[in-house]
């Protein structure tokens, strides 16, 4: 992992697979990085890096790509944030780049970016139909007390197959926290 310059421009012209060549991200990695830290910002110019490579293990480009990697030269691999370096045959294993990323990488801002969009999905995702899985949630089943969208609600058996006796709208609330009273409110409450 740890070879010359020049014996990597032997094995590359422009000693990296990278789209503008004549740059050596591995040794100046922050200053490189910075420079082109918003292009790589884009999931397809990471791609665009792995244009050549004939992968060694059972590492897709598009995943790789998709956990932040450039590829550098040969099986070397590096975050286009954070600037750490791997090389792609001590990955052999790990299905995925991007654990190995937070492993290596913990406090890398892409790492923690990833990290919160997952959980801004899980999220979106708790209040949506049970039964459908599309829509949000509009009314509670009564008996089973399981809620459902505004179009599933109208069957009379529910996910976990208890008849459906009764349907009651439902307002999910919309919680509010004022900093100068420091109280909070809840919109949707008694309605």
């Amino acid at each position: 992992m740890k070879e010359g310059i020049a014996d990597r421009m032997k094995t590359n012209k422009n000693g990296y697979d990278l789209t503008d060549g004549d740059i050596d991200i591995a040794e100046n990695s922050k200053c490189a990085l910075q420079r082109y830290s918003k292009r790589f910002s884009f999931i397809n110019y990471r791609l665009n890096t792995f244009y050549n490579w004939k992968p060694s293990v059972n590492m897709w480009p598009k995943h790789l790509a998709e956990a932040g990697y450039i590829l550098v030269n040969g099986n070397i691999i590096q975050c286009y944030e954070c600037a750490s370096i791997l090389e792609v045959g001590s990955m052999q294993g790990i299905n995925d780049p991007l654990e190995i990323h937070h492993r290596t990488s913990p406090s890398c801002k892409f790492i923690r970016i990833q990290k919160l969009k997952k959980e801004n999905e899980d999220l979106r995702n708790s209040f949506k139909c049970f039964q459908c899985r599309k829509r949000h949630l509009a009314y509670v089943l009564i008996p089973c007390s399981h809620v459902a969208c505004d179009k599933c609600y109208v069957t009379n058996v529910c996910l976990c197959r208890t008849l459906v006796e009764h349907r009651h709208a439902v307002v999910l609330p919309l919680t509010f926290y004022n900093e100068q009273l420091h109280d909070t409110y809840v919109f949707g409450e008694g309605i």
